[in-house]
């Protein structure tokens, strides 16, 4: 018996050893295929990417974004709308949810049938194939525009399959119970901030999931954000279902890693679950501050199960940070343990009053790029690689809020200008509109010599002097008298 015994062990340690090995070589084939893919893609679409973007800055790093894209240089710079779905609190429905202001639908006054054969899908599609951000793809554009790459939303849909009308992927963000008070979060997405007030309202019915199951076996990908999902009634209904109808559907759940129970351990040996933790620092008493109601100890205990899961399913675990004032010198060091962990690390963007990095002075700034250079590993292997680079892309987004810091205190400078320089630039301007009635007697009301901020003078246009033409002369003396700051005892 106890031969028999060991040799069904030797037997199962070889085959898991053979899966393990066909599952590496799977892995570099398809590492291989992706930069043959990306080689040539850069070489056919370079030069077209972006014929539609005036703005030269712009340009600039559009065509560095779309270089380093997974499949290489593509004319359409974001492939969401008719890949992916996202529903949203309340009902809302929308392409993605780093855009919640272009509304495909709700729920369930719009059926998820109508909603995604509804002509607003194709609409945003349209608009992004000619790089046009304008309907509610700020977020994606500000994250180009700074050079953070890995945060831009808009790559995660370059990898799924077109299906026609039917999205590859469905993203869920249905339920905000949450047992933390994060200082970046609120009552919107922890029900811990709200009293404990859950707001699950409208996916709390049968029908919704009834709704989903048509689509469920066309999908490749699905996600899960909360709240914390593992708290989550609606979710595990959820996952049961893909589990039945489609077992292969990646099923990625974004935890703040505090909720480990034999309920979610039996769910999470069912499914193809890939798991992303949220975990800003590795330092106890800044975690504490932060993720307020957990402890990094048990944080990290179980993270070693979800990595295992994740691992088994032929992934690696990643962790997900939220660079703020508090943890922006602990990151390096969280680099550091994913990378002998072997788990992926990327960057949010935290815009949050009062934590958000963006608040922190010029020169606080320019010494965190400077700290960040410093302790940036090349890496060794596909992971830490991976980790490299984006840590690299959140160091450019350092960089970029530091121009712009600076280059706020440029634009906010006060400048000497005297009366004549003033209309002879108003002359300048309106010249090139011959709409534009204008009395010369107006410079009366401004004094011989003032100073103005910088930015008043640049970016004067014919619509702004229109505007002050229009105004009556009370206004008009409030106009010149909040603006212009007169450099002696000239009295308006």
């Amino acid at each position: 018996m106890v031969f028999h015994f060991a040799e069904n062990l030797l037997t199962f340690k070889v085959l898991e050893l053979f899966l393990h090995f066909m599952s590496r070589i799977k892995k570099i084939y398809s590492s291989i295929r992706q930069h043959l893919l990306r080689f040539a893609n850069n070489l056919r679409n370079k030069r077209q990417i972006a014929s539609n973007v005036a703005d030269s800055a712009f340009r600039e790093k559009l065509t560095d974004y779309n270089l380093q894209r997974s499949l290489g240089c593509d004319t359409t710079v974001c492939h969401v709308p008719l890949r992916s779905i996202y529903f949203g609190f309340g009902g809302i429905v929308t392409a993605c949810c780093f855009n919640r202001n272009f509304v495909l639908g709700k729920f369930p006054d719009n059926s998820i049938e109508e909603i995604i054969h509804g002509e607003k899908r194709k609409t945003l599609q349209k608009h992004l194939s000619e790089t046009d951000f304008s309907h509610g793809c700020q977020f994606c554009k500000d994250m180009i525009s700074s050079g953070n790459f890995m945060s831009v939303g808009a790559r995660l849909a370059d990898t799924f399959p077109e299906n026609g009308e039917l999205p590859s992927e469905m993203v869920f963000e249905l339920d905000n119970t949450c047992n933390l008070r994060c200082e970046m979060c609120s009552a919107k997405f922890s029900s811990a901030h709200n009293k404990g007030i859950r707001n699950t309202a409208p996916y709390d019915s049968e029908d919704f999931i009834t709704q989903l199951k048509p689509f469920i076996s066309h999908l490749t990908e699905t996600k899960f954000l909360g709240g914390e999902p593992f708290l989550s009634d609606i979710y595990p209904k959820i996952w049961e279902t893909i589990i039945k109808l489609n077992p292969k559907c990646k099923i990625r759940v974004q935890t703040n890693g505090t909720i480990l129970n034999n309920k979610v351990k039996e769910i999470l040996q069912k499914g193809n679950f890939q798991i992303g933790l949220s975990i800003d620092t590795l330092n106890p008493a800044h975690y504490e501050k932060i993720r307020s109601g957990a402890k990094i100890e048990k944080t990290l205990e179980n993270l070693e199960f979800f990595n295992h899961i994740c691992k088994k399913n032929g992934d690696n675990a990643n962790i997900s940070v939220c660079p703020m004032k508090e943890n922006r010198l602990d990151i390096p060091e969280l680099v550091d343990f994913c990378n002998k962990k072997g788990i992926y690390i990327y960057f949010n963007d935290v815009t949050t009053e009062g934590v958000a990095i963006s608040e922190l002075s010029e020169q606080e700034l320019e010494d965190l790029a400077t700290y960040y250079k410093k302790n940036n590993p090349k890496g060794y292997n596909y992971i830490s690689i991976h980790n490299h680079i984006s840590f690299s892309n959140l160091i450019r987004k350092v960089e970029f809020l530091n121009k712009q810091s600076k280059l706020k205190v440029y634009m906010d400078e006060m400048i000497p200008f005297t009366r004549i320089e003033l209309a002879q630039k108003v002359t300048s301007i309106i010249s090139k509109n011959t709409g534009i009635k204008f009395n010369e007697k107006i410079f009366e009301l401004i004094p011989e010599k003032f100073t103005i901020k910088r930015r008043t003078i640049e970016k004067m246009k014919i619509q702004h002097i229109a505007d002050f033409i229009n105004m009556n002369r009370e206004k008009q003396i409030d106009f010149i008298q909040t603006n212009f700051i007169t450099t002696q005892n000239d009295k308006i």
